[in-house]
């Protein structure tokens, strides 16, 4: 099993899941939208996620937005669990990295 020695790491694992995801069921994210996924209030983030913020409040719905994540999220696990297990507990043991 995979382990993250960092929330940074577990983060960046996260969004290459969700990037690949998009790729792989034609789900366009654009570079704003891959940036908001390493939003964070209070641990590691891109440097100039404040801008990131300020052309994403001004140019994306939120909702929508989550939406679509939560839609990539679903369906990588869906995807995994049929089809490669040992990605699957990577991205929970990602997860659970960071929810520490």
């Amino acid at each position: 099993m995979q382990t993250f020695t960092s929330a940074q790491y577990a983060k960046e694992f996260l969004v290459s899941k969700i990037v690949d995801e998009a790729v792989r069921t034609g789900v366009s994210l654009s570079d704003i939208e891959v940036k908001e996924l390493y939003f964070s209030e209070t641990y590691w983030t891109l440097p100039d996620m404040e801008e990131v913020n300020e052309a994403f409040d001004h140019d994306y719905d939120s909702a929508e937005y989550e939406e679509k994540i939560e839609g990539l999220i679903r369906s990588f696990c869906v995807e995994a669990r049929k089809n490669n297990r040992d990605e699957l507990d990577a991205w929970n043991e990602a997860f659970r990295t960071i929810q520490k």
